[in-house]
């Protein structure tokens, strides 16, 4: 018979984040809260122009200064996907950074702990990502719709349309 009947489980790797692996999550739900809050307001905006264009109300504002801001809102979007996906390389580069130096340091050689180090790093990479794609796909979105409205309103340029010549 047994004398001790309970298994025990000694795990080669115990999972543990850095500092800046933390910050990057924590920048990136930001980001995501900040683009959903920033996405409803310009929706919203969008839809409180149409309605005004729609009755004849006075606008408070020249109609280019509102497409000026709506495209500014829509680029914003767009350059926080581009630096959500550059700050994702750079905490991928300095995790596998930290991997291989002390993968350089150890004793003796062991690979598993270095692949499920690696593998967190993927991980973090994987969810930068993510939100970057979120984020472009609501650039893409807001700007096809900011870009549809205007049509639909009539607004498409400063210039007059000439006559075509036949």
């Amino acid at each position: 018979m047994q004398d001790d009947p309970t298994i025990r489980f000694q795990p080669m790797y115990e999972g543990y984040d850095p500092w800046f692996v933390r910050l990057f999550v924590l920048y990136s739900l930001v980001v995501l809260v900040m683009t959903a809050v920033r996405a409803v307001n310009l929706a919203w905006t969008l839809r409180k122009y149409r309605k005004a264009h729609q009755s004849d109300s006075p606008l408070d504002q020249s109609s280019q200064d509102f497409w000026d801001q709506c495209r500014a809102k829509t680029r914003l979007f767009r350059n926080l996907s581009l630096l959500t996906f550059l700050l994702a390389m750079i905490v991928l580069v300095w995790t596998a950074i930290n991997i291989l130096t002390g993968m350089a340091t150890m004793k003796t050689q062991s690979f598993a702990p270095v692949a499920a180090d690696m593998a967190d790093a993927l991980r973090t990479f994987s969810i930068g990502l993510l939100v970057c794609t979120t984020l472009f796909c609501f650039a893409l979105f807001f700007e096809r719709l900011v870009q549809r409205q205007r049509l639909l309103l009539g607004l498409v340029g400063n210039k007059p349309r000439l006559p075509e010549t036949k």
